[in-house]
């Protein structure tokens, strides 16, 4: 008796998004848009659809991120001699054309 191993399918390479059956999609839907990872949803082979997920934005990297501004501002306008208001109208006024 010969046994006959399956061939594992090829992965899809990083830097591709991950090709998806419809039918797959259709019992799968949940799992694969919870990953939070792009695909192409494909039928007979062949491109149909793509998802690709909105990068929601971390309310902490954002307040972190304001925290580092300000006291950049702050070190900034203080090496400058003027008020982080001051310093503000500079870098904030219209350009002259």
């Amino acid at each position: 008796m010969t046994v006959t191993a399956k061939k594992p399918k090829a992965e899809t390479p990083p830097s591709l998004p991950r090709r998806v059956g419809i039918k797959e999609f259709k019992d799968k839907a949940t799992q694969l848009l919870a990953a939070d990872e792009p695909f192409v949803v494909e039928r007979h082979g062949k491109p149909i659809g793509f998802y690709t997920p909105f990068k929601r934005p971390d309310p902490r990297e954002i307040r972190e991120a304001a925290a580092q501004l300000n006291a950049t501002m702050e070190h900034a306008a203080r090496e400058m001699g003027i008020s982080v208001e001051e310093l503000e109208d500079i870098l904030f006024a219209p350009m002259s054309s």
